[in-house]
C-alpha cells in the first residue's frame, strides 16, 4: 500500500473517525454494533500503516544509500565536466526525505495495537453475547504510552535505571443478553531498564531490557433470579465470588509478566471471561435466555473504579481514577437521547 493510497484511506474515514485516529481517546456510550462500526475502519487504517513501516524504512535506506553512492562516484566525473550527474543523487535524497516526512506524519496517527488485537475481537464476541443493540460504555485510550505518558524514573535494588509507565487502555461496561453486567479493565505496567556493566577486561558495556506486566480486571454481576453459585465449580485462585440479596458478583484479577515489550491479545481475556462464568449456573438448568427488549437496556456507565466495584488495592496499584458520571439503569439520558 503506497503513501498515496494510505492518505486516500484516511480521507475515507468519517470526521469522527479521523478525530479518534488523531487523538486516540474516546469516552462514550453507544450500541455495541456502533462501537464496532466506528472502530473497525480506524483499526484497518492502523493495520495498513503498521505493515507499511518496515517497507518504507527499507525504501528510505535504499534511496539514501544509492544517493550517497552516486554523489561519491560523481566526484570522479567532475574532472570530465559531468557536474549534472549530481542531479540524480540530489533527486533521490530529496525523494527519500519527502517520503520520510510523510510517513513520520502518518506514524503520529498510529494507534496502540491493543485496539486491533484485543478490543475489536472482544466487540465481535459481544455482538453475540450482548446483542448488537445493547449499550456499552467505554473509556478507551490507545495512545503510545512511551510517547504520551511521563514515566516514573528511579533506580532499582541492583542499581539499574528504570522508567515505569502505567497506561490504562480499556475501561468498559455492558449488559449481556442474559441480563448480566460485564465490566472489563485492561492496563499495563511497562518497564524500561538500562545499566552499564564492566567486564573482566575493563570494557564498559551498555545493557537494556524491557518488561511488560498485563493487568486485567473482570467483574460479572448476575441476578439470583437467573443464576446461582455453582457448588461443584473449582475456581482459579484469582476468581472470587460475592453474594448480595439479589445478585451474585464474580470478580477476576489477572496479572501476566513478560520479559519483553508485549501486547495483550484477545484469547487470554476471553479465557478469563470463561473462568468467571464457570462460577455460576442457570437456575433453570437451560440456556441463557432474555425477555423481549432486555438485551437492549442501557447499562450502567463504566465507573469501575468507584462504589466498591474493585477494592482499594486495585485503584492504588493501577494509578487511575474514573471521572465517569453515575446513571441509574432506568435513566434514558445518554449521548444518543440528548
Amino acid at each position: 500500500m503506497s503513501l498515496k493510497k494510505a492518505r486516500q484511506f484516511y480521507q475515507s474515514l468519517t470526521q469522527s473517525q479521523q478525530h479518534f485516529v488523531q487523538k486516540k481517546l474516546i469516552n462514550d456510550t453507544m450500541k455495541v454494533e456502533q462501537w464496532l462500526k466506528f472502530l473497525s475502519k480506524a483499526a484497518d487504517y492502523d493495520a495498513y500503516t503498521d505493515t507499511m513501516e518496515s517497507k518504507y524504512k527499507k525504501r528510505f535506506n535504499t534511496l539514501i544509500g544509492f544517493g550517497v553512492f552516486l554523489a561519491f562516484f560523481g566526484i570522479f566525473l567532475l574532472a570530465f565536466g559531468l557536474w549534472y550527474i549530481y542531479i540524480i543523487p540530489i533527486t533521490l535524497i530529496t525523494l527519500a526525505i519527502m517520503q520520510r516526512r510523510a510517513f513520520k506524519k502518518m506514524q503520529e496517527q498510529d494507534l496502540h495495537n491493543t485496539l486491533r488485537l484485543l478490543f475489536i475481537p472482544l466487540l465481535n464476541v459481544l455482538m453475540v453475547k450482548s446483542g448488537p443493540q445493547a449499550k456499552m460504555s467505554a473509556n478507551l485510550n490507545f495512545r503510545d504510552p512511551r510517547k504520551d505518558l511521563d514515566p516514573k524514573k528511579y533506580k532499582d535494588g541492583r542499581g539499574r535505571n528504570v522508567k515505569r509507565y502505567r497506561p490504562t487502555y480499556i475501561i468498559s461496561k455492558v449488559r449481556l443478553l442474559d441480563g448480566g453486567i460485564l465490566e472489563l479493565v485492561v492496563a499495563d505496567e511497562l518497564y524500561d531498564l538500562n545499566w552499564t556493566k564492566r567486564s573482566a577486561s575493563g570494557k564498559t558495556k551498555y545493557k537494556s531490557k524491557n518488561k511488560t506486566v498485563h493487568h486485567t480486571f473482570v467483574k460479572l454481576t448476575v441476578s439470583k433470579g437467573n443464576y446461582q453459585v455453582k457448588e461443584t465449580a473449582v475456581l482459579p485462585e484469582n476468581v472470587s465470588v460475592e453474594e448480595t440479596a439479589e445478585t451474585i458478583i464474580v470478580k477476576c484479577k489477572d496479572k501476566q509478566k513478560i520479559a519483553a515489550i508485549a501486547i495483550l491479545e484477545a484469547d487470554p481475556v476471553l479465557a478469563l471471561l470463561q473462568s468467571v462464568y464457570q462460577a455460576v449456573e442457570r437456575t433453570d438448568g437451560g440456556e441463557a435466555v432474555v425477555t423481549e427488549g432486555e438485551g437492549q437496556k442501557q447499562p450502567l456507565p463504566a465507573e469501575v473504579w468507584e462504589r466498591g466495584y474493585f477494592d482499594e488495592y486495585d485503584v492504588v496499584s493501577m494509578g487511575y481514577y474514573s471521572t465517569m458520571y453515575d446513571y441509574d439503569d432506568d435513566d434514558h439520558v445518554n449521548v444518543f437521547d440528548s
